[in-house]
């Protein structure tokens, strides 16, 4: 996403949309009664005919409702402007896809807010992720945003693995494969010492981007897990949130466990914040996202606010990284001192 307009003291931003992820950040970053100016369509009915026309206006909205559909953001609210054909007031919605410039006049800033920007103008790194195991392939990509699962195999167990040597070369083909389609920083292949020699001769001759190779026990999300928590590529991996994300959520189920410092759940997580103890605070994405359905959003940002108040971050955990703080209610904090 291309930041045009970068005002943080009128709290005016301009953007344009590059691809579907700038649209998804987008989504996470306007919030209700935030302003939001761009174009607009609507149909009219002609005086004295049967025929509708489309017309086409610039319009600012003040924002109601932001919906996320894949290739487009559907952003409603009443408009703040007059138009010939659309009265002040009326309920209109604006359509961004792809392409698009969109201003944006936020209501109030927040670290949550800041962070999402200064992710939207990264580099997108992408990594090709190849699981092997004796009766199991997994590749998934790896990016900024997230880890998205391209392809599972599963195969016979009376292959003889150690003894198949084109088991190990279609491995590499389908690799190969994949990467016809996908410009990647580098390949990290997952797999047990067992067979790490022979795909790393293979990979060597066969594939020209650079690989990278790490030890994992299990072909599923647990060992891509184990690949983005992994000493041996912790300095690759680190370009990825979702790494941090997931070192995060360690630390706060180390937390519960040794009742160190440690609140969550909603009302718990709350009541730490209003009598300052919340030094961290950590909020699944995907609580945000149910939230802001719902059109619940606003207690939980007062939260938020007030944690960066009283001198607290706010870290918000990927969709990806989150499963088990979502099994918490999507909220914790560490704290400053112990409440309980």
């Amino acid at each position: 996403m291309k930041v045009l307009k970068e005002d943080f003291k009128n709290k005016e931003f301009v953007f344009l949309i590059d691809n579907d992820d700038d649209l998804w950040n987008l989504y996470l970053m306007i919030s209700k009664d935030d302003l939001v100016s761009g174009k607009a369509y609507r149909k009219i009915s002609l005086e004295n005919s049967k025929e509708v026309k489309k017309i086409v206006f610039f319009t600012t909205l003040q924002v109601e409702k932001v919906e996320y559909k894949g290739n487009q953001l559907k952003i409603l609210g009443k408009t703040l402007l007059e138009h010939e054909d659309v009265p002040k007031n009326s309920y209109q919605s604006i359509n961004v896809e792809s392409g698009d410039k969109i201003e944006l006049k936020k209501k109030e800033i927040n670290s949550y807010f800041k962070d999402k920007l200064e992710e939207s103008k990264k580099a997108k790194y992408v990594f090709l992720i190849a699981l092997f195991d004796r009766n199991d392939w997994l590749f998934a990509e790896a990016t900024n945003s997230g880890i998205k699962i391209l392809s599972k195999k599963s195969f016979p167990s009376s292959k003889r693995i150690n003894e198949d040597k084109e088991y190990y070369t279609e491995f590499i083909k389908e690799i190969k494969s994949f990467l016809t389609t996908k410009n990647v920083d580098a390949v990290i292949i997952g797999c047990s010492f067992l067979f790490k020699n022979k795909l790393k001769e293979l990979a060597e001759r066969e594939l020209s981007n650079k690989v990278i190779f790490t030890s994992i026990s299990s072909i599923n999300e647990s060992g891509l897990r184990e690949v983005l928590l992994s000493d041996e590529i912790k300095q690759e991996v680190s370009k990825l949130k979702i790494a941090s994300d997931l070192k995060k959520v360690d630390e706060v189920l180390v937390r519960i466990s040794k009742n160190d410092k440690i609140a969550y759940g909603f009302n718990e997580v709350k009541n730490a914040a209003s009598i300052g103890a919340v030094d961290e605070l950590i909020v699944s994405e995907k609580k945000i996202i149910e939230l802001k359905n719902e059109d619940n959003f606003e207690e939980l940002n007062e939260i938020m606010n007030l944690v960066e108040q009283m001198n607290g971050k706010v870290t918000v955990i990927t969709p990806e990284a989150s499963k088990q703080l979502d099994a918490l209610g999507g909220i914790a904090a560490i704290l400053r001192y112990d409440i309980n």
